[in-house]
């Protein structure tokens, strides 16, 4: 487990500290534990400079990283999600699919 120490008025999704604190938190994890991570984040994680270090770190050798992002889905995620254009969409993995919840709550046409 990692923390940091942060000035009162710094953002709740401040890319670089949250790959501050987890480069710090993988450093921790014995290395013979670390060939398979799965990090897990709420909706403060969810930033393209955050999921893409991520995505970078399966560059290790012999190191495999998944992650999982949740949040809330409110009013404009929804208002968002109803109006994507159709080509925006692709097809989950199965094992996305067997426990998504994607979209619920939505009124769309859409069907995932």
């Amino acid at each position: 487990m990692a923390a940091s120490l942060r000035p009162g008025n710094a953002g709740s999704d401040t890319a670089s500290d949250h790959i501050d604190v987890l480069g710090q938190a993988i450093a921790q994890i014995p290395a013979a534990h670390r060939r398979d991570l799965l990090i897990r984040s709420d909706g403060a994680g969810a930033s393209h400079d955050l999921l893409e270090w991520i995505t970078e770190q399966n560059s290790v050798r012999g190191r495999r990283v998944e992650y999982s992002v949740g949040f809330a889905i409110t009013d404009p995620v929804c208002r968002a999600i109803t109006v994507a254009p159709e080509e925006a969409w692709g097809p989950a993995p199965e094992s996305v699919r067997r426990h998504s919840r994607r979209g619920r709550g939505c009124r769309t046409d859409r069907n995932y």
